[in-house]
């Protein structure tokens, strides 16, 4: 890694300062090793396993579907963030969950998944001022509620959309249209 070279190869000629500059030096070194934990996953990487429940309790396994040959996409927003809500409102992932979900051809699953774990079932009904409004009704596919792939997958944008595909790689997507996805 670059920074610790940098650190451990800076001449310190005042000693005084040594101190301050070693404190520094872990301190950036935190600070790029924070941005890199909380950094979305890498495109074309191998997708992690998820096996989640959605807020009715039906439960979902990202390599299940994937092994069945679908592709799914997940959709990662806060229930408080303007922007996920409009794009949600959009309706361009229920036309394409329309098209090619369980109803259509059933090649994709499309899953939501709340990225703000102080928010809750509450949030994603509209019911509270911390919400941008009611995310549930009229959403037919699943909805997420906090779950482990926060962790396992880092969406750092709102929203963060990935498309995963059979193969298990993950690709970013902005926004999808229903023709882009």
């Amino acid at each position: 890694m670059l920074v610790p070279d940098i650190c451990n190869n800076l001449i310190i000629k005042d000693l005084s300062n040594a101190c301050g500059m070693k404190q520094l030096c872990t301190l950036l070194m935190l600070g790029l090793s924070f941005i890199r934990l909380y950094s979305q996953l890498p495109e074309n990487s191998i997708a992690p396993d998820l096996n989640m429940f959605d807020i009715n309790g039906q439960q979902h396994h990202l390599y299940s579907y994937l092994s069945q040959g679908k592709t799914v996409i997940l959709n990662f927003s806060s229930a408080a963030c303007q922007p996920c809500f409009n794009y949600h409102q959009s309706g361009a992932l229920r036309e394409f969950y329309a098209l090619y979900g369980p109803e259509g051809t059933d090649d994709i699953r499309v899953i939501h998944i709340e990225k703000d774990s102080l928010l809750g079932q509450l949030d994603l009904e509209g019911r509270t001022t911390a919400s941008a409004g009611d995310w549930v009704t009229g959403t037919p596919y699943p909805i997420i509620d906090s779950s482990a792939a926060n962790e396992a997958f880092m969406p750092d944008e709102n929203p963060t959309i990935y498309g995963i595909y059979p193969d298990k790689r993950l690709h970013l997507l902005s926004n999808p249209s229903p023709d882009d996805l």
